[in-house]
């Protein structure tokens, strides 16, 4: 079965009911974790056939193959991949194993987001890379991303294995993770850059506006003004980003400024008036409102609970 193929290699899905469940069988056989924010497995430690029922998770999770070769269907859609190929599962899509052959070695993932954004990792690079993937999970890496995303994976592994005797294990795991996202979403954000044509014009100007939200939102927080700086209809530029992420881009820019405000939040030298002043809110008063209506809690809460 190691053969050349091309990729991605899309069939028509024969698969017609997924399975609804909150983990993919075989992956937690020979792990005694009880934290489930987050798994890392190794096909060594699977039971591969058990894969092959669809499966559908509420959480993210990646598949790095180091390997031999898989065929699993994602989506109903079904690609076949190779060493030094990389699958990103968003949440709530079913997944298939389909084949494998004898050689292959790969390893798995899974988070909540939960998990994700309590590792201080910006809610943009979460989103960034839900958008891209749920048009197109699968990256060809290069020699040096390959090379990095492995030593990643194995330090996953490693600080997993050695959890019991950390004193803060998930801490650290969580800034390994960090890491990998990071070269992760380097490489989806180079693709789309590459080869714009595998991407649709959807998710093209949904990853335009996480883009120029990011850059402007101590500025602006209209959805015209977005919608103008991408010359559509504040309309289209709305429907767009509701269909790619199921939010809005109210709600997706309300998440950006309190992230943002979180982050300045760390900097015990600034007043809550000074952040309130670089976020560009009238006064601190509408600032605390805005953040405590979102969080749950007021700003200056926040920043004593640490």
């Amino acid at each position: 079965m190691n053969t050349t193929h091309q990729f991605p290699a899309q069939v028509r899905s024969i698969y017609e009911a997924p399975a609804d469940c909150n983990s993919i069988p075989g992956m937690e056989i020979k792990t005694d974790r009880k934290d489930s924010s987050f798994l890392i497995v190794d096909s060594s430690e699977m039971e591969l056939f058990s894969l092959m029922s669809p499966a559908r998770t509420k959480d993210a999770a990646m598949l790095y193959i180091e390997k031999g070769e898989v065929t699993l269907e994602h989506d109903q859609k079904t690609y076949i991949l190779s060493k030094g190929m990389f699958l990103y599962k968003v949440p709530k899509v079913t997944v298939r194993l389909l084949s494998f052959s004898e050689d292959c070695h790969f390893k798995v993932f899974c988070f909540s987001p939960q998990f994700a954004i309590g590792g201080g990792m910006p809610l943009t690079h979460l989103e960034t890379i839900t958008v891209i993937a749920s048009n197109n999970p699968v990256l060809i890496l290069d020699t040096l991303t390959a090379a990095t995303v492995t030593v990643l994976f194995w330090l996953l592994q490693k600080k997993v294995s050695w959890g019991e005797k950390a004193q803060s294990p998930d801490e650290t795991i969580q800034h390994v993770f960090s890491l990998l996202m990071l070269e992760i979403v380097s490489s989806f954000k180079r693709n789309i850059a590459e080869n714009p044509r595998r991407y649709s014009r959807k998710v093209c100007l949904t990853f335009q506006f996480l883009k120029m939200l990011r850059e402007h939102i101590k500025e602006q927080r209209s959805v015209h003004f977005f919608a103008g700086l991408l010359h559509v209809t504040q309309r289209h530029l709305s429907t767009c980003v509701k269909e790619i992420t199921g939010k809005s881009c109210g709600e997706i820019i309300g998440e950006t400024i309190v992230a943002e405000a979180k982050a300045l939040l760390q900097n015990p030298e600034l007043t809550i008036g000074h952040i309130a002043d670089e976020l560009k809110f009238r006064d601190q008063f509408l600032f605390i409102k805005y953040f405590k209506k979102r969080t749950g809690m007021s700003p200056l809460h926040y920043r004593m609970a640490g």
